[in-house]
């Protein structure tokens, strides 16, 4: 049952406006209203905008199937109907042409106006007749205004001096009138003109551009133009002019419109200077009157300047670099002498004589046999042990053992850890961490804590964070207080196999973002990395056996063979030459490589 249904108001305005639609609906299981609203509840209200007259119809339906409407209509007024000559006003001359001395009667009558006014004769009737007698041509035009419109409408009388044997030639007459004397920049304004006697029409602005002009026209196609409009969009303050032709005899028709800008001006200075008596043709560009004694002095410093900036970049590092080399000859004299002075004094005398020269004789262990090609070359077990025996006889001298050294097995460990915490390990960063830490617990570690600070200080690409050589530095307490022991100790390079490093997880993974990050500032060798990282990946389906880490390992099981080949030849190109900056070539190999993972 449709208990409720209403739409509030019923009647709106030209242009339409918003409605309240309410309703109220008992034993219904479906209610829906057209037009526009659509399904709703059995009990709401809503609001919607119409710009034309609807019939809204409710219509509810029960369990049964059975269906009740309900109408509520809305009237929208129609627009008025705009202001017109044609449909407004009617204005008319008795007779379009006379001799000077004659008369002519002026009728009009208007419906749906507010004023009226009627040029020359300064007639403000709704309706009236009246009768002229202009000694020249006459141009009178109606303008009706109704509201904020309004609407010009001319009529005209051409005046001929008759006599003689025959009338004289009609004087061509125009008006021209413009939609709106004032406009901002850009906004459209409409330019009508009517004509009479004219044989010719040329409509100009005030640089002398032509706006429209007859003399494209036919002389068949030339009346149609003589009463007509155009719309333009001026730009700026301009003036436009109709000339109307006939033979000898012209008449021009002016009208102007002008431009406003968009600026907003919210305050207005004048030009009056602050301090009187001081025009701006006074005060130098500096702002203060030096003098030439000042101005020397600021020029002098100024050389003084140049030269000393020149003696920092230039001569104190040619003098720095000298005193280098002096340094070190320095030290290898100082080195001579004390060589010199732990020389026994008893031995000096034979020191100083002319040595003779040295006698070299052949080396009794020389190879005799022919040589041998291959793996034949390779002595037997037997003799490399008799070999090994005798060098042991020979020296035994105690190895030193590189605490840094890092195998395959312990540098996959390392990023594993790594992958297990979300994090990404550049080559640059495992050696810095290799050659700064010892002993698994120490860099393991070492490691988580480096991991737990990046999360803190540096943004995740894709939810991985990307640890490279400047993070590690800056991040590894453990590696500062060892490179810091080392100062006093032997220092031992680090060194890890070659095609460590995540560069290539972040390649297969499709994070740019982090490979770039990740080539620090050898490029080259990252890409070497990243690239033997891949080559173990693909030798390894062929039946190889090449320690690769499980997380390049398990995301590099999603791509085909040919993706990883495609992968290692786009790392490989780098090295064509195309690029002379070697940065830039990388990262175009990284940004083919990744594209083979979309």
């Amino acid at each position: 049952v449709c208990e409720l249904f209403t739409a509030t108001p019923s009647s709106l305005p030209a242009g339409g406006g918003d409605v309240t639609l309410n309703w109220k609906v008992l034993n219904a299981s479906t209610v829906s209203i057209s037009p526009i609203v659509g399904s709703v509840a059995l009990v709401d209200s809503k609001v919607v905008g119409i710009t034309e007259s609807s019939n809204f119809v409710l219509t509810a339906t029960d369990a049964d199937g059975t269906k009740v409407t309900c109408p509520a209509p809305v009237v929208v007024a129609d627009p008025e109907p705009a202001l017109t000559c044609k449909d407004n006003v009617s204005f008319s001359i008795s007779a379009s042409s006379i001799k000077r001395g004659q008369s002519a009667t002026l009728n009009w009558s208007t419906t749906d106006v507010d004023s009226v006014s009627i040029s020359v004769i300064n007639s403000s009737a709704l309706s009236g007749t009246q009768s002229v007698s202009p000694s020249s041509d006459t141009t009178y035009v109606l303008k009706a205004t109704r509201g904020s419109d309004s609407v010009s409408c001319p009529v005209s009388i051409d005046v001929t001096t008759g006599g003689g044997g025959g009338g004289g030639t009609p004087t061509p007459r125009c008006e021209l009138t413009i939609s709106d004397s004032k406009i901002k920049s850009g906004e459209k304004v409409t330019l009508i003109w009517n004509t009479s006697n004219a044989t010719e029409l040329t409509l100009t602005d005030d640089k002398g551009k032509v706006v429209f002009s007859t003399d494209q026209y036919l002389s068949s196609e030339k009346k149609d133009y003589y009463d007509g409009s155009i719309v333009l969009r001026p730009t700026r303050d301009t003036k436009y002019t109709l000339l109307a032709e006939r033979g000898s005899r012209d008449v021009e028709c002016n009208v102007s419109v002008k431009t406003e800008d968009n600026v907003v001006v919210l305050q207005t200075r004048d030009q009056q200077p602050l301090v009187a008596g001081i025009s701006l043709s006074q005060v130098p560009y500096t702002g203060f009157e030096a003098g030439p004694i000042m101005t020397f002095m600021f020029y002098a410093l100024l050389i003084a300047w140049a030269f000393y900036i020149t003696y920092l970049l230039v001569i104190r590092k040619q003098a720095s670099i000298n005193s280098v080399v002096f340094t070190e000859t320095a030290v290898k004299k100082v080195e001579s002498e004390k060589v010199v002075e732990t020389t026994p004094h008893n031995n000096y005398a034979a020191a100083s004589t002319y040595a003779s020269a040295p006698v070299y004789t052949e080396p009794s262990n020389l190879p005799t046999a022919a040589p041998v090609i291959g793996y034949a070359n390779y002595a037997t077990d037997s003799a490399v042990e008799a070999v090994e025996e005798n060098v042991e006889e020979v020296v035994s001298e105690p190895e030193t053992t590189n605490p840094h050294q890092a195998t395959d097995a312990v540098v996959t460990a390392l990023e594993n850890r790594a992958h297990e915490q979300k994090a990404l390990l550049s080559s640059d960063a495992i050696r810095y961490f290799m050659g700064n830490t010892t002993g698994e617990v120490e860099r393991n570690e070492a490691l988580d804590n480096v991991i737990k600070e990046s999360k803190k200080h540096y943004p995740l690409e894709d939810g991985w964070i990307v640890i490279n050589e400047t993070r590690m530095r800056g991040l590894c307490d453990t590696c500062l207080a060892n490179s810091v022991t080392e100062v006093e100790d032997p220092f031992i390079p680090s060194t890890i196999p070659e095609g460590s490093g995540s560069l290539a997880e972040a390649i297969v993974t499709g994070n740019i973002v982090a490979a770039y990050e990740m080539i620090g500032h050898r490029p080259m060798f990252a890409l070497a990395d990243a690239a033997s990282d891949l080559d173990s990946v693909y030798r390894n389906r062929l039946g190889g056996n090449e320690i690769v880490s499980d997380m390049l390992t398990a995301e590099a099981a999603k791509l085909s063979d040919d993706q990883i080949k495609n992968m290692i030849n786009a790392l490989t190109s780098a090295l064509d030459g195309t690029y002379n900056d070697e940065a830039s070539a990388v990262k175009m190999a990284i940004m083919k490589a990744v594209k083979e993972v979309d």
